[in-house]
């Protein structure tokens, strides 16, 4: 009966050190189900916030659109030369400039048509050098709100033949 009582013995310290692993494992699960549950719901906010972010992205490519093609608008309207200011003329061949531009070209010596006895106050144009006279230089009025202007061919070609008379 002595060995019964020490293997009885033997038996319930053994089952007391594995109940001991038992309730150790039990809290490691529970905190490993904790920590799990927790990354679950950060990864889950993260999605949510990516998927935001990706909403905002697509949004901002629509602005950046919107704002790239009022840039179009506004290089159209930029002087070709500087860059700067808003042209105010074209010439009869498309160019367009600040007036300063064109009456400082017209003097120019660079730009002066060299038989000035056949085509007196004849200048080149600074955008391509074509044969201008003061008559070929319109004014381009652009209205309240900077819209797109039309000069239309027969506009230019019509002033220039009722010069010629």
């Amino acid at each position: 009966m002595a060995r019964l009582t020490k293997t009885k013995a033997e038996l319930n310290r053994f089952t007391a050190l594995r109940q001991k692993e038992l309730t150790k494992y039990n809290k490691d699960i529970q905190n490993s189900q904790l920590t799990f549950r927790a990354k679950a719901r950060k990864l889950l906010l993260s999605k949510r916030a990516y998927d935001s972010l990706q909403r905002r992205v697509r949004h901002l490519e629509g602005d950046l659109s919107a704002a790239q093609h009022e840039l179009k608008k506004v290089d159209q309207l930029t002087c070709e030369i500087c860059f700067d200011k808003i042209k105010d003329k074209i010439t009869k061949c498309g160019h367009t400039f600040r007036g300063e531009f064109v009456l400082l070209h017209a003097g120019s010596q660079n730009y002066i048509v060299a038989d000035s006895m056949t085509q007196p106050d004849s200048f080149r144009c600074p955008g391509c050098r074509c044969i201008l006279r003061g008559e070929d230089v319109k004014d381009i009025y652009w209205g309240d709100a900077f819209q797109e202007v039309v000069v239309l061919d027969s506009d230019i070609d019509s002033d220039s033949e009722g010069d010629d008379d």
